[in-house]
């Protein structure tokens, strides 16, 4: 057995613990959830409790099946809004009970009114509904009717309110506490009448309220969900992150790795939170539902000529709805999308979120004309409204697939513009836009239509590494027998392997070794007998670098030398200079020397020359 450090021992140990934990934390959540499960319709082609407490519904009308939001057939119902509905019994539970819970999760139309849940009045009445705008949660407590409301919005919702006798009642909307109201009362309202239903208000004298959309789950509990509970509960089984790693199960599963493992997930994954590879309509393959709605734009091929991938934009009528898209500038995001633009003569809108005017108050990806404006012709304009980056002029360009991508990192405020998996722009910025949804194609108020196609477009709630966005790039970029050729054959592509690649570093450094002369390259033997050579060359001719042997005549080096005339004769006075260089017979053992010469006229000739004296006793004449 190998010797394990006993730290690494301890933190794998830890590590153990700590998946195991999450694991138990986990299942027990799930299994919290079917604690005090009253009534459960998953509307999987029928209105059978699944709570096995036998409260299966009676459809009335009746509704109609439709997939559910992750295109599971017969998985919802759909009602019209016209007398359609579920009625189930009123003995769920009584007008004494200290608490309960009502989920149901619904796709609607704020514009439309009716009924959701509603608990019938002969053993307590309460409702949870959509009217005049808002979701609402109301109980009846026999003197007023209390509320908890929340604006509505179109898409898909998952509703829950919660009810605890003389504390309050709750409203949650896709997780979130919106509205809590405190309550008083000592139980709730009990009276014959009206009569429990999935979607209408049902009394004995007829029934209203009818909803008009689609419901997919319904459940009712005997107790108040608590916040964990909900979280889960409000997220789509497929959109659930069972590891925590970022990567719902549902792109887990499609991308082949553990939704159960926080270590195996592809992180072009992480925080997509809406993909739309348009693949033959324009359903959301995030995982999360947020479904496209298609006006007017036709499928086309794509980059790699495989037919009904991509949307054709021809007219200003054709765009795609996104109802369901978060607000993107709540967090850092990214947008990414591959185009094919048909016309350069007006703007031309990839992507718009928000409808306001105000500075920073809108998210737009867009493309400048080519006829003359304040901004740069044939570029992309990241824009946050009256805030826009752009590339330079004319790097988009007509009439050829370009991938483009804009991320923003809402904590250092870095927006960024690549294009075909390289930065081409960027600056530092600030959104406060506050929309959700947004639109593919044109801007939400319908102004400046795209012309060409589009594909392939992502949203995520963080800011991609640059590293991440030419991977994202190349990873599109191919068909799929394009990369099969590319990981068979690199070379003919003008790519190479990693084995390929380290061999060819091996075949230079071959090269160099053994002929290093090619390359202005010397071996370590060549190397030192050059340097024995160069000091062969100075001691051979040491004056021709400037240096002098010890029998060489110094001289500057010897030391002072003065010539006086004095009338007739000349004065030549010389200090000597001993230094270590200079042997000491040249400087007269370092005694000075003053000699007088008797000059025949008033010029004359001197030669003075300095040779060695044998001994340092007398003065030697200066000749």
């Amino acid at each position: 057995m190998k010797n394990v450090p006993l730290l690494s021992l301890c933190a794998f140990l830890a590590i153990c613990v700590l998946r195991l934990t999450e694991s138990s934390a986990n299942a027990q959540l799930s299994d919290s959830l079917a604690n005090g499960l009253r009534l459960h319709f998953a509307f999987n082609g029928n209105a059978t409790d699944s709570s096995s407490n036998g409260f299966n519904g009676t459809l009335v009308g009746p509704p109609s099946f439709v997939p559910d939001e992750q295109n599971n057939l017969n998985s919802a119902i759909s009602l019209n809004g016209l007398g359609q509905y579920v009625s189930f019994t009123d003995q769920v539970f009584g007008p004494n009970v200290d608490s309960f819970s009502f989920f149901a999760r619904v796709n609607v139309d704020p514009a439309k009114s009716g009924g959701i849940v509603m608990k019938g009045s002969q053993n307590g009445e309460a409702q949870l509904k959509i009217a005049d705008g808002n979701f609402s949660f109301q109980v009846n407590t026999g003197t007023r009717w209390e509320y908890a409301t929340f604006p509505a919005t179109s898409g898909y919702k998952s509703l829950v309110g919660t009810y605890t006798r003389n504390s309050n009642i709750q409203l949650w909307v896709d997780g979130e506490l919106k509205q809590q109201t405190p309550i008083t009362n000592g139980s709730l309202w009990s009276n014959s009448g009206f009569y429990s239903a999935v979607g209408a208000y049902v009394h004995s004298a007829g029934s209203f309220e009818y909803f008009d959309g689609v419901i997919d789950e319904v459940r009712i509990y005997d107790r108040a969900l608590n916040s964990s509970e909900i979280k889960v509960l409000s997220v789509p089984a497929d959109a659930s992150d069972l590891d925590q790693d970022g990567v719902n199960y549902y792109r887990e599963t499609a991308d082949g790795t553990d939704p159960n493992d926080a270590t195996s997930f592809n992180p072009l994954s992480k925080g997509l939170v809406a993909y739309y590879p348009f693949d033959g309509n324009a359903n959301d393959d995030s995982g999360y539902g947020r479904n496209g709605i298609v006006y007017n734009a036709s499928l086309t091929s794509d980059r790699v000529s495989a037919p009904l991938s991509a949307y054709s934009f021809v007219s200003a009528s054709d765009k795609i709805e996104i109802p369901s898209l978060p607000n993107l500038s709540s967090n850092s995001f990214t947008i990414s999308a591959w185009v094919y633009r048909t016309n350069s003569e007006t703007f031309a809108a990839i992507f718009d979120q928000g409808l306001s005017s105000e500075p920073n108050s809108r998210i737009q990806l867009q493309f400048r004309p080519s006829s003359p404006t304040p901004w740069p012709s044939n570029s992309l304009a990241f824009c946050f409204w009256e805030n826009d980056l752009h590339s330079d002029s004319n790097s988009a360009l007509l009439f050829q697939w370009e991938h483009w991508l804009a991320s923003f990192d809402s904590s250092t405020g870095l927006r960024t513009i690549y294009k075909d998996g390289l930065k081409v722009a960027d600056d530092i910025s600030e959104t406060t836009q506050t929309g959700t949804g947004g639109t593919i194609g044109t801007f939400n108020d319908a102004a400046w239509p795209f012309l060409g196609s589009i594909d392939d477009v992502r949203f995520y709630a963080r800011s991609l590494s640059a590293d991440e966005v030419r991977q994202l790039f190349y990873s599109e970029a191919f068909s799929d027998t394009q990369k099969h050729f590319l990981v068979s054959t690199p070379s003919a592509m003008g790519h190479f392997s990693q084995a390929e690649y380290n061999t060819n570093r091996t075949n230079g450094q071959t090269d160099v070794a053994t002929n290093p002369a090619a390359f202005n390259l010397f071996t370590q033997s060549q190397f030192d007998g050059n340097r024995t050579a160069g000091q062969q060359d100075v001691i051979a001719s040491p004056m021709a670098f400037g240096l002098y042997d010890s029998t060489s005549i110094m001289d500057l080096h010897m030391g002072s030398l003065m010539i006086q005339k004095q009338g007739n004769n000349a004065v030549v006075s010389f200090q000597p200079q001993t230094t270590a260089d200079l042997t000491q017979p040249y400087t007269n053992y370092g005694l000075p020397i003053t000699s007088t010469i008797t000059m025949p006229g008033d010029k004359g000739f001197i030669r003075i020359q300095a040779r060695p004296y044998p001994t340092p006793s007398g003065t030697p004449p200066i000749h």
